[in-house]
């Protein structure tokens, strides 16, 4: 909120000058040129500045293609982060650093485009509305949530219209993949526990809107360095993470936090068959969910004697009472074999496991059709 209020007096205070030897005048006093030069900046406006990194050795498949939608390429994606004066989405927070990585022959380029005074904001959005242009999907980490809204806001507030086309928010795939296997779903997170990135000296993000601003009052731009490195690995990160969901989707990697069977049912619902070999290995390393929805899979495809053994380890191995009913109304309805039926029924009651009211309910129900019919 301190920071919003800040920002939104900045402008009014800009507002009321007049004057351009005023202008210039604040221009010259407010915009650290020699600093951002010495940061490998140039200048692209009074305020806008911009460096690119380029980087040879980065990994990137040409081909790689599963997330992306439609008949686009991996040359027509633009990766990007933001750095903004606050953490909220309200009128009064805007953003002062957008990094952008995106393929250029043979090489990554990460381009970081700087605002040095929010008066300059009209020029900067100018300036990274033509390095969009570029672009036909676009990849962010919560983007989709909070960076697309606020560049689209940003552009709204100075008479600009603009909104980014295809969207891939990888924050949803880290979910997927790996919500039960990590303490959180940051990025910071994923860098830890998937990626082998452990950032050293890195500032927090938090900390961001406060150094911005403390460079604005006072023009300090000791700590802008440091915010400059933590966008840069950001996109380093980002595109880290897309190579590595495409290898996990096309079967080359599979990390060992992975969650088998949320990336097993979304391979079959795409009709794509490995997911059953990644169900397979989820269940031999001991997810009893990834051999549940692998057994489930089998019944919908009406592959019962495959469906039967999962259903008898999961009983035996992992006390499931889902296969427990499962086996019961196989036998039942599909064998018509009621003793046989009774008796994986009658598992769920000797284990004494504590159970809902409406599952009891449905299980004696089961249970008291089943002795009916062998009574009869």
């Amino acid at each position: 909120m301190n920071s919003d209020l800040f920002a939104l007096k900045r402008r009014l205070k800009y507002a009321a000058f007049t004057g351009k030897s005023q202008e210039k005048k604040r221009i010259e006093a407010k915009v650290p040129v020699s600093f951002l030069l010495s940061q490998g900046f140039e200048k692209a406006g009074e305020f806008t500045f911009f460096r690119r990194k380029v980087i040879e050795e980065h990994g990137f498949p040409q081909s790689a293609a599963r997330l992306i939608p439609g008949t686009y390429t991996c040359r027509e994606l633009v990766f990007f982060d933001l750095e903004t004066t606050g953490l909220s989405g309200g009128a009064g927070n805007y953003f002062f650093l957008i990094g952008l990585g995106f393929l250029e022959g043979s090489s990554l380029i990460v381009e970081q485009v700087f605002l040095a005074d929010y008066p300059g904001e009209a020029e900067y959005l100018d300036y990274i509305r033509e390095r969009l242009k570029r672009g036909k999907v676009f990849v962010s980490y919560n983007g989709k949530s909070f960076d697309s809204h606020l560049l689209r806001m940003r552009f709204q507030m100075n008479g600009r219209e603009y909104k980014l086309a295809e969207q891939i928010d990888l924050l949803y795939w880290a979910r997927r993949l790996w919500k039960k296997t990590l303490p959180d779903c940051s990025l910071k997170s994923v860098e830890a526990g998937v990626l082998g990135i452990n950032r050293e000296d890195d500032v927090p993000g938090y900390e961001i809107p406060d150094i911005y601003f403390s460079y604005l009052r006072a023009g300090d731009t000791g700590p802008l360095p440091r915010v400059f490195e933590h966008n840069l690995q950001d996109i380093l990160s980002l595109v880290k993470l897309y190579i590595l969901v495409e290898d996990i989707l096309s079967g080359h990697q599979f990390p060992p936090v992975t969650d088998s069977r949320a990336l097993g049912c979304w391979l079959l619902k795409e009709c794509d068959a490995t997911g059953v070999n990644v169900l397979k290995r989820g269940f031999a390393g001991g997810d009893a969910g990834s051999g549940r929805e692998l057994s489930l899979y089998y019944k919908r495809a009406g592959l019962w004697l495959l469906a039967l053994p999962l259903w008898r380890e999961l009983v035996e191995n992992y006390r499931s009472i889902s296969a427990v009913v499962e086996l019961a109304k196989y036998y039942e309805h599909r064998e018509k074999e009621p003793e046989k039926a009774y008796y994986w029924l009658d598992k769920v009651f000797a284990w004494d496991l504590p159970l809902s009211p409406l599952l009891r309910s449905e299980l004696l129900k089961r249970r008291e059709r089943l002795i009916r019919k062998l009574s009869s």
